[in-house]
């Protein structure tokens, strides 16, 4: 999906291609019933979606901020056997065609542990396993830290915390509960997804922006029981998206990281799109019902 920036106040948005991969629908939308969710999202004769993982490069205007990191370009032959990719990671590319070298980030927000959120954060090289952001401060809740050195059985197969250690001494803080990272990033632990999953709400001066991870992996998902089956405390995830639908107002956008279709939305009170970027609503409908009717092939 090409386009430019979302601008709101001195903040610029940028998303970045951290690779596609097909995934099963009954994982993506858990306990909705398949004759519910097909109408809203195409799906192959094999079962699966086509999904993206597209990390969020925030300007502030004086930081740069980088939200989870992609597929990264070295996944195991389980990770592609079960997870097919069909676009590769592209982080530097894209990077370097903004201006911006990966040196140049200063902070990495790391939402939760899953390995397609943090496999780009270390890249291959002719000498090994490199850090991707290499001089930037990468922030994970201690929750969740503890539970990737620990992970409980259901967890284990998503996790990876040996990349973790390939970042350079001093990169990684952790994080308890909430912190402000710089002028208008602020971190919430919030739980639902995984354990120590956490949210990122940007403060750009012209409202509020929410990056809510995969506890609105899509648009579809900004209704509270549209859930994904990966959700290790379905409640939870439950709670937090009536909690989020009440103090944040229907200005508030929401910053999606899995949606081919659409990179951020206005939503309702229940839940329901208002308003999506950089595709209008009614064109991003319209475009998904051609393609659930086979009028158009999914791209």
């Amino acid at each position: 999906m090409a386009h430019g920036a979302l601008q709101l106040g001195a903040m610029a948005m940028h998303w970045l291609p951290g690779g596609d991969f097909r995934l099963d629908g009954g994982g993506i939308f858990g306990p909705v019933p398949k004759t519910s969710w097909q109408r809203h999202w195409p799906v192959a004769a094999d079962n699966t979606l086509r999904l993206c993982n597209d990390p969020l490069l925030v300007d502030t205007g004086r930081e740069l901020v980088v939200v989870d990191g992609g597929l990264g370009d070295n996944l195991s032959p389980r990770l592609l056997q079960e997870y097919p990719v069909t676009a590769p990671w592209a982080l530097p590319t894209r990077l370097a065609a903004l201006g911006i070298e990966c040196g140049d980030i200063s902070h990495v927000v790391i939402t939760h542990g899953d390995f397609d959120h943090l496999g780009g954060l270390v890249r291959t090289t002719a000498s090994g396993r490199e850090a991707t952001f290499a001089n930037a401060i990468h922030y994970l809740q201690r929750r969740e830290w503890n539970d990737m050195r620990a992970p409980h059985p259901r967890s284990a197969g998503s996790y990876d915390a040996a990349i973790l250690h390939v970042l350079p001494a001093g990169r990684l803080e952790l994080v308890d509960e909430e912190a402000e990272i710089c002028p208008g990033v602020v971190l919430r632990h919030s739980g639902g997804h995984t354990r120590g999953h956490q949210v990122v709400e940007l403060h750009t001066g012209a409202g509020l922006a929410l990056c809510p991870a995969d506890l609105m992996p899509t648009h579809c998902h900004g209704r509270p029981l549209w859930q994904c089956a990966y959700d290790s405390e379905p409640l939870v995830v439950v709670e937090r998206k009536i909690e989020y639908l009440a103090r944040y107002d229907e200005e508030t956008w929401y910053l999606l990281y899995h949606d081919p279709y659409v990179r951020a939305m206005r939503v309702g009170p229940k839940g329901e799109v208002r308003e999506t970027w950089p595709t209008p609503w009614p064109e991003v409908a319209a475009l998904i019902a051609r393609e659930v009717a086979g009028e158009e092939d999914p791209a």
